[in-house]
């Protein structure tokens, strides 16, 4: 499994705590180096799911030169709050709105044009 992000392949590995890679306490992590996003299987679905967008969201910030400067103003407390509303904003905005409806939509009513 693999997300695509700034053209960009993550793996996503699914692995449960017996994995020393995964890190103790961590319910996902990535690793920007080797392109691999690690998330423990043993999750009940919604917190998997969830652990799922908060990763691909630090994979955002590391695409687009945010990281750091983020990690810096934040603080590693304030970042990871930061990550994980953008990942449950991320989620909501994909399953809770048909986005090539609305573009379809937008682009009928302001251009007149249609999307395939």
């Amino acid at each position: 499994m693999k997300v695509i992000l700034n053209n960009v392949g993550f793996n996503i590995i699914p692995t449960d705590k017996t994995n020393k890679d995964l890190g103790e306490n961590n319910r996902g992590i990535i690793y920007y180096e080797d392109l691999n996003i690690l998330l423990d299987k043993n999750l009940p679905s919604d917190l998997l799911i969830q652990t799922l967008y908060h990763e691909i969201c630090h994979a955002i910030c590391e695409q687009t030169s945010f990281n750091n400067m983020l990690e810096e103003k934040l603080g590693d407390n304030g970042y990871e709050i930061f990550i994980d509303n953008m990942g449950k904003i991320l989620y909501d905005i994909i399953h809770k709105n048909d986005m090539k409806k609305l573009e379809k939509e937008l682009l009928k009513e302001v251009n007149n044009e249609e999307i395939v």
